[in-house]
């Protein structure tokens, strides 16, 4: 999850950072520097990796289901969408490093307080305790590599920044195993407690590695736009709040509630979208959607991340309800995602400055598709350990091939002042995708499995005439996702490159590190 340098506005604290590399008061040896942000960026990545293998366990210990337990993930990444700009401008107007730490503190308070709801039955408090932690979060990501920025020259910038992204992918790759064996040997809580170490020794560390830094010189009426980014949050919480009542069934009139829902998320979008084009700094520039390979790109990365995550979202309860595979098998199964991903990610990111992007990121769409068709059509009972294997291996890799040409074609297409903006687009979009993954997957799983127990006859969600085919039915509509990408992405158009807009190479790379 290593977003750190971009808010999800795109107006970056590195690349104001950057322009004020005379407040530098002292210089920073690069391993220490690395090593200091890298404890904040590792944490949080090992976090959001790690929370995908326990949540069946979740599931369990709170005596729930998927549709109630998923608002643990849902609320993270709402929290993170609205407050990562505002924690960025923070970071600029009084201290990158005082806001990096007290993201640091907060995040392992959020952590202590969610692994003692181990303590407790009540998943409400799990869910506010998220909140807590997703609030810190946002201190780590809008304002890690921006130090790294105000501490590095030209020179060396592109070095951090990639080995603080190594860390972040290092994060993602062992979140699922060390999840695996945490959960499997010392329950669920103890991902979480894992956190509280981690975050002080990090605190200490980057109190005494890291030099001050002042607050940066800015245009007093840049103040980014804190108001766009809740307001946008509180637009798609209704909205996905709107999605999760529609299956919800503990409460009267599910429907009705969902349809008020989804209303008051349309107003909401109204006015967000009136706000935007009045603020001098919108959080999101909406100009940007008059440029075809942007939106095209955005869409076919919005549409990536929500298949990814509801296959990450979904696949462990059914490894682990159905299959009654362990926390550790689950986590081989989850890992192989990053892994393929790190293989294929750089390969291809240096292949497309060469090959039309259009070209690679199709080809990358496609064996998306050809993952979840295989799902979809041979997933059975029977299927062993490494079939899921396989069919995770092929997402990760598929992913890696599209998401570093997608990116690539995205930011080719905007000019270079531009490029701040659109890299921090391309990761609320993946914000976007990954929730609404979530909450869009389980609502239809549910519906699906309604249908499926009217057709089979036979009650209970976990019962494996009624779960298996709801699962290859669920990989069949994502599919459909797919295939409406891949067309759009064929008729993104060629290849054409702005005028000195050759500086967008780390901010792919980055990119390539966001991902599981």
């Amino acid at each position: 999850m290593a977003r750190a340098e971009q808010s999800p506005n795109g107006v970056s604290s590195n690349s104001k950072s950057a322009d004020n590399n005379d407040k530098q008061i002292q210089p920073v040896r690069l391993g220490v520097l690395v090593s200091s942000i890298g404890i904040g960026i590792f944490m949080s990545a090992l976090d959001e990796s790690i929370i995908t293998v326990g949540i069946p366990k979740i599931t369990i210990h709170f005596g729930t289901d998927k549709l109630h337990v998923q608002w643990v993930v849902l609320v993270y990444l709402l929290v993170i969408v609205a407050l990562t700009a505002g924690a960025g401008h923070l970071g600029d107007r009084f201290s990158t490093k005082r806001v990096f730490q007290s993201g640091m503190v907060i995040f392992a308070v959020g952590s202590l307080l969610c692994a003692l709801t181990g303590y407790s039955d009540k998943l409400i408090l799990l869910i506010l305790a998220r909140m807590v932690q997703a609030v810190g979060a946002a201190g780590l990501l809008a304002n890690g590599n921006a130090i790294v920025a105000r501490f590095t020259d030209d020179e060396k910038r592109g070095l951090a920044i990639g080995l603080a992204a190594l860390i972040a992918a290092l994060g993602v790759v062992v979140g699922p195993a060390l999840g695996g064996v945490m959960i499997q040997y010392l329950g669920w809580a103890s991902v979480f407690w894992i956190n509280v170490p981690i975050g002080v020794f990090g605190f200490i560390y980057v109190h005494f590695a890291i030099p001050p830094t002042p607050s940066l010189e800015k245009d007093e009426n840049q103040t980014g736009d804190p108001f766009g980014s809740i307001l946008f949050a509180v637009f798609m919480t209704a909205f996905i709040t709107s999605i999760t009542l529609f299956a919800e069934t503990t409460i009267n009139r599910p429907i009705m509630w969902s349809g008020i829902c989804f209303g008051l998320s349309i107003l909401l979008f109204i006015g967000f979208i009136l706000w935007e084009r009045r603020v001098k700094y919108p959080f999101i520039n909406l100009k940007l959607f008059k440029n075809r390979k942007f939106t095209i790109g955005i869409f076919c990365a919005l549409a990536t991340y929500i298949a990814l995550n509801s296959v990450a979202f979904q696949l462990p309860f059914y490894l682990n309800d159905i299959l009654n595979y362990t926390t550790l098998q689950i986590g081989l199964v989850i890992m192989t995602v990053p892994i393929g991903l790190g293989i294929t990610a750089p390969i291809f990111g240096k292949i497309s400055s060469k090959v039309d992007s259009r070209i690679l990121s199709s080809i990358g769409l496609g064996a998306i598709f050809l993952a979840l068709l295989i799902g979809s059509l041979l997933i059975k009972f029977e299927s062993p350990l490494w079939f899921y294997i396989i069919i995770a291996a092929i997402i990760g890799l598929a992913i890696g091939t599209f998401i570093s040409p997608n990116s690539n074609s995205v930011m080719s297409s905007v000019p270079k002042d531009e490029l701040g903006v659109v890299s921090g687009f391309l990761q609320l979009a993946r914000n976007i995708g990954y929730t609404i993954g979530t909450a869009l997957s389980t609502t239809i799983f549910y519906f699906i499995l309604n249908l499926v127990m009217q057709e089979t006859g036979i009650p209970g969600e976990t019962a494996v005439e009624n779960y298996v085919p709801t699962v290859k039915i669920l990989f069949g509509i994502l599919g459909v996702f797919m295939v409406i990408a891949i067309i759009l992405s064929v008729f993104r158009g060629p290849e054409t490159w702005h005028e000195n807009n050759n500086s967008h190479s780390k901010t792919i790379e980055d990119e390539e590190a966001t991902l599981e």
